[in-house]
C-alpha cells in the first residue's frame, strides 16, 4: 500500500522535471509526512480550466488535488477517506475507480514512500519499523494515479468542483516485498506520456507491476517512528537510523 509519502520539492522544480505548466492556484508545503485526505501535487494531461475557444487541447499541467478519490457519483467528500489507494488489478473493472482509470489518469511526483515492516524485538514482542523507499540521485518517483471531480449536490458552481486523487498499488517485487506485500505503482518515465493519453481508454498494459528496487536502485532506508505520528513533519523523518533491536520478520 501506499498510506504516507515525501513531497519536498518546489512547483518550479517538479515543472521543469515533469515538463508541465503551473494549475496549482494554491501553496502547497514541503512535507516530509504527507498523508491522506490532505492537499497534494498531481500531473494531468487535459485542457487548461477556462482556456479560449479553440485552444482545448489537452495540456501537461501541475495542479492541487485531495488525497483520497471521490467519486462524483458519492453524496459527500469523506467517501473519498478510504479510497486514497486503488489496486491496480481491479481499477479496470470497480465501479469507483474504472471511469478514472479509462480516461482520468494522473501522476503524483514524491520524493519517496513509507512502509512498514512487521517485525519482532528480541524478546519476540511485535512491532513495526518504518522504511523510506528512495531514489539515492534524488530524483522524484511518479506514482500512477487516478483522478476525479465532485461537487456538493446543493450547488452548480464549477469552482466548487473538487478535484481529488487516488494512488494505485500492485504487489511489491524484489526486495520490496521483504518490507510489506504491496507498493504503489511507479511509472517509469518513458511511460508517463501513455499513461497520461486522455486519448488512450485505459492501458492495461501499465498496471504490470515490476521491481522497483532493482531498476531504480530505490534506497530502503530504516527510518524512526517518528512518521508513525502524522503531525511530525521534518527533514528528520526521513534520516537513517539503526534499528535498537535486529530485525526478525514475521
Amino acid at each position: 500500500m501506499c498510506g504516507r509519502y515525501v513531497s519536498t520539492k518546489s512547483t518550479a522544480d517538479l515543472l521543469s522535471e515533469f515538463d508541465a505548466v503551473d494549475q496549482t492556484a494554491e501553496a502547497t508545503p514541503a512535507s516530509w509526512n504527507v498523508a491522506p485526505t490532505q492537499r497534494v501535487r498531481t500531473v494531468v494531461n487535459r485542457p487548461v480550466h477556462h482556456a479560449p475557444e479553440g485552444e482545448r487541447e489537452p495540456v501537461r499541467q501541475l495542479r492541487v488535488a485531495r488525497w483520497g478519490l471521490v467519486p462524483s457519483w458519492a453524496k459527500d467528500l469523506s467517501v473519498g477517506n478510504r479510497m486514497f489507494n486503488a489496486r491496480a488489478e481491479s481499477v479496470p473493472e470497480k465501479p469507483a475507480f474504472k471511469r478514472a482509470f479509462a480516461k482520468r489518469r494522473c501522476l503524483v511526483p514524491a520524493d519517496g514512500w513509507y512502509e512498514w515492516v512487521r517485525a519482532s524485538d528480541d524478546a519476540g514482542k511485535p512491532r513495526k519499523q518504518p522504511f523510506f523507499m528512495t531514489p539515492p540521485d534524488g530524483s522524484s518517483v511518479a506514482f500512477a494515479g487516478l483522478y476525479e471531480f465532485w461537487k456538493a449536490a446543493d450547488t452548480d458552481a464549477d469552482s466548487d468542483l473538487l478535484l481529488s486523487m487516488t494512488i494505485l498499488t500492485v504487489p511489491a517485487q524484489g526486495e520490496l516485498s521483504e518490507i510489506h506485500d504491496r507498493m504503489p505503482l511507479v511509472l517509469a518515465e518513458p511511460d508517463w506520456a501513455r499513461w497520461l493519453a486522455p486519448d488512450l481508454d485505459g492501458p492495461v498494459e501499465l498496471l504490470t507491476p515490476v521491481d522497483e528496487a532493482a531498476r531504480d536502485a530505490l534506497e530502503l532506508r530504516p527510518v524512526s517512528a517518528q512518521v508513525n505520528t502524522v503531525q511530525n513533519d521534518s527533514a528528520d523523518l526521513i534520516q537513517r537510523i539503526e534499528p535498537t533491536t535486529p530485525l526478525e520478520l514475521f
